[in-house]
């Protein structure tokens, strides 16, 4: 079997077959999720990490105990170096960036994301809920099989209400798991820290920050890194340098959901979107 070591160790040394002029040391080995937390700077108990692809995985750091995974998360190590290792608990979201294309390849709400943006500013859900089961529902539930749902539909019901609920329905998901993180945790949310294709700006009436840099799990891991090679004395002074896109402080008159902007993402389909949660 090979010798554990922490994220952060001296795992070697490669030249690619050859493809470099010298050998390079490999001085941090870590998973994609777990990298995340690293890169966006989760490095706190209760701060947390949504990356947003197909489906989304949430990541909240716990600090140095395990907690027994309860509610459907799943309880993890989340990183280690010579000096700290910190647990996290992790949910999982199912359908989360698939909805985009969804809607437009198979429902044919859209042929343009410009469309979808205007509905997101003229239009709200309509009494419309959409229930994301396309393969199931993810934590907390853990239900199958598979089967969305639309419902709440009406003859004044206009495409623009569907697609607005089925955005929403996203942010309903990322909220049931952050609530479980709280309880189990014992901890409260004070910031979430966001990333990926499909990018929730301002939610769960919390602190949403976006980092300026796209590639949040390979900064992680370079992070890890160069703490290894001498070159940052601690994660925090690589945490205290990062660059913040966007930062959303939470706001209790908030009292409804109001999407204030869409931005197409490259031509994945994607979708780059702004939400306000009630709670």
């Amino acid at each position: 079997m090979p010798e554990l070591r922490p994220s952060a160790s001296h795992f070697g040394a490669t030249d690619f077959d050859g493809l470099l002029p010298r050998p390079i040391p490999v001085l941090s080995m870590i998973g994609d999720s777990h990298a995340a937390v690293v890169g966006e700077g989760c490095l706190s108990p209760g701060v947390a990490k949504a990356t947003m692809g197909t489906g989304s995985s949430i990541m909240m750091n716990v600090g140095s105990k395990a907690h027994a995974p309860e509610h459907g998360l799943v309880s993890t190590l989340c990183f280690a170096t010579d000096k700290r290792v910190d647990y996290a608990l992790e949910g999982i979201v199912i359908s989360a960036g698939s909805t985009p294309a969804f809607l437009k390849e198979k429902l044919n709400l859209f042929d343009d994301f410009a469309k979808a943006e205007q509905a997101f500013t003229d239009y709200d859900n309509g009494g419309v809920f959409v229930i994301l089961a396309f393969s199931g529902i993810g934590c907390p539930h853990w239900k199958y099989p598979g089967g969305a749902q639309i419902v709440g539909l009406n003859f004044s019901t206009a495409w623009q209400n569907v697609a607005r609920a089925a955005y929403e329905s996203i942010v309903y998901q990322i909220k049931d798991v952050i609530t479980v993180m709280e309880q189990v945790a014992d901890v409260p949310l004070p910031e979430l820290h966001v990333d990926g294709g499909l990018t929730l700006s301002d939610t769960l009436n919390r602190p949403v920050s976006t980092l300026a840099l796209s590639e949040i799990s390979a900064a992680g891991a370079a992070a890890l890194a160069s703490y290894q090679a001498g070159l940052i004395d601690s994660l925090d002074a690589y945490r205290a340098k990062r660059a913040i896109a966007r930062r959303v402080a939470s706001s209790r008159a908030v009292v409804s959901m109001r999407p204030l902007r869409i931005m197409r993402n490259g031509s994945s389909g994607s979708i780059v979107f702004n939400a306000y949660w009630r709670i």
